[in-house]
């Protein structure tokens, strides 16, 4: 459903595959002429992130319209839940699951693109604004601080 999006954006749906932002998006971004070429706007989470992140250096060389929303709660949110759900102990330490010392903002900043936060919801608003005119100019992050599921 794309109500609300303005119609030189498009909203990519998470599929559950960890990485989604995937290359077709960014080559939709990038395929048209300049003034045809649309904003992909994405939303993805801070752990799989890791698994899609190099689609940004290629945005980056090619200077794709991305806008992506990295929801950053430290860890691997479905693994969580689902370990969550399966033991029924919602304080059990997992292996791998959280994700202490790394940085999403870093990463894609690694990969060429701009990158801004928003650690409250008041600051919202005007990040994605914010997001929106900096991924007209190429590959743009915004890393929203999320807190992990219920525990």
């Amino acid at each position: 459903d794309q109500q609300g999006v303005a119609s030189d954006h498009r909203c990519v749906e998470d599929d559950g595959e960890p990485g989604h932002l995937r290359r077709a998006e960014v080559g939709e971004a990038d395929g048209a002429e300049d003034e045809d070429r649309r904003v992909v706007d994405d939303v993805q989470g801070d752990g799989g992130l890791v698994f899609g992140a190099p689609v940004l250096w290629t945005a980056a060389r090619h200077g794709a319209r991305v806008g992506l929303v990295v929801a950053d709660n430290g860890g691997y949110e479905i693994l969580r839940s689902g370990l969550r759900d399966l033991t029924g102990n919602p304080h059990e330490d997992w292996p791998g699951v959280d994700l202490a010392g790394y940085d999403p903002g870093a990463l894609c900043a690694a990969f060429g693109a701009s990158v801004e936060r928003a650690e409250r919801p008041r600051d919202l608003g005007p990040a994605l604004a914010d997001l929106r005119a900096r991924s007209a100019g190429g590959p743009a992050c915004l890393v929203v601080r999320v807190t992990p599921g219920p525990s």
